[in-house]
């Protein structure tokens, strides 16, 4: 599962579209709480590289604290996208990753991955 979040993590950081689509199933969805759904390796490429041309400097996806259930072939993860920038880094944002997997042959393949975005604190009832 490992070597699944660092191609997801590589291949959205480094521009390649078709190879962070293949990340999922064909049938595969990336769902978030902003809200968004992209369903479908179709779709999922086109998020992709629409994505990477509107990001300005370097990114990094990061992950820790991965618990996988390997029976039901579940996860959940910590993330971060990092940004730099010529005036710095900064953290975009922090979520959690709750994924679905499937195994297609020898690879192990996101068949939904949900990103719940962590909200920053304002003081304030909302």
């Amino acid at each position: 599962m490992l070597d699944l979040h660092a191609r997801y993590a590589n291949t959205i950081d480094g521009g390649d579209a078709d190879g962070w689509a293949g990340c999922f199933t064909a049938d595969g969805a990336l769902r978030t709480d902003r809200p968004r759904e992209v369903v479908g390796r179709a779709a999922l490429r086109e998020f992709a590289a629409a994505w990477a041309a509107s990001r300005v400097g370097a990114t990094r996806h990061v992950t820790w604290h991965h618990r996988v259930d390997e029976p039901g072939l579940t996860g959940r993860c910590s993330a971060a996208l990092v940004i730099t920038e010529v005036a710095g880094v900064t953290i975009d944002y922090t979520a959690v990753y709750i994924d679905r997997y499937e195994q297609i042959g020898g690879d192990v393949l996101l068949s939904e991955r949900v990103v719940t975005f962590d909200r920053a604190k304002t003081g304030r009832d909302e």
